[in-house]
C-alpha cells in the first residue's frame, strides 16, 4: 500500500502543481510572441479563454515563423527556470520536475507546430491532442519519478496528508 499511496502522492501533487502553473506558463509563452511583435512596431492584443492564452499581432510583417517560434521558446525557458527550482531544491520537490519536463515537452510541440505548420495550429486542429498529451506527460512522468525513487530509496520530501486512523 505504501508504494500506492507515494505514486498517488507525487502524481496528486503534480496535478495540482500543473494546474497552478499552466497560466503564468501560457502567459509567458504568449509574451514571447508579442515580443517579436512589439519590437517591429505593431499593436497587439493578449487574453487566456478555456483553450488558453492567445495574442494577437495587427499588422504582418516579413517572418511569422519567427513570432511563432519565440512563444515556445518563451515558455522553454519558463519551464527551464521549474526544473532549476527542482535542481536548486536538491531534487527533493519531485512535482517540480514532473510539471517542468510536461511542460518543456508541450512546449517544444509548439515550437515545431507554432513555427512550421501555423495556419493547422490556429485552427484548433491539434487542441484535443495537444491536452490529451500534456495530461498523460504530467502523468507519465510522475510514475517514472515515483519508480526512481523507490529504487533509490528515497521518498517525496512533502507534507504527507492526514490520515483518519491515526
Amino acid at each position: 500500500m505504501t508504494r500506492f499511496n507515494e505514486y498517488r502522492r507525487i502524481l496528486g501533487y503534480s496535478y495540482i502543481l500543473y494546474i497552478v502553473l499552466i497560466i503564468p506558463i501560457s502567459l509567458i509563452h504568449e509574451l514571447g510572441h508579442i515580443a517579436i511583435c512589439s519590437a517591429s512596431g505593431y499593436q497587439f492584443d493578449v487574453w487566456l479563454d478555456l483553450r488558453g492564452g492567445h495574442s494577437v499581432c495587427y499588422e504582418v510583417f516579413g517572418n511569422n515563423q519567427v513570432m511563432g517560434v519565440m512563444g515556445g521558446i518563451f515558455g522553454s525557458l519558463a519551464s527551464l527556470g521549474i526544473l532549476t527550482v527542482w535542481y536548486l531544491s536538491s531534487k527533493r520537490l519531485v512535482p517540480f520536475a514532473v510539471v517542468a519536463l510536461a511542460l518543456l515537452l508541450d512546449q517544444g510541440s509548439k515550437i515545431i507546430l507554432e513555427g512550421f505548420f501555423p495556419r493547422l495550429y490556429s485552427d484548433g486542429n491539434f487542441d484535443v491532442l495537444i491536452t490529451i498529451s500534456q495530461v498523460m506527460s504530467v502523468a507519465l512522468f510522475a510514475i517514472y519519478f515515483a519508480r526512481r525513487q523507490r529504487s533509490e530509496g528515497t521518498h517525496l520530501h512533502m507534507p504527507r496528508e492526514s490520515r483518519l486512523d491515526a
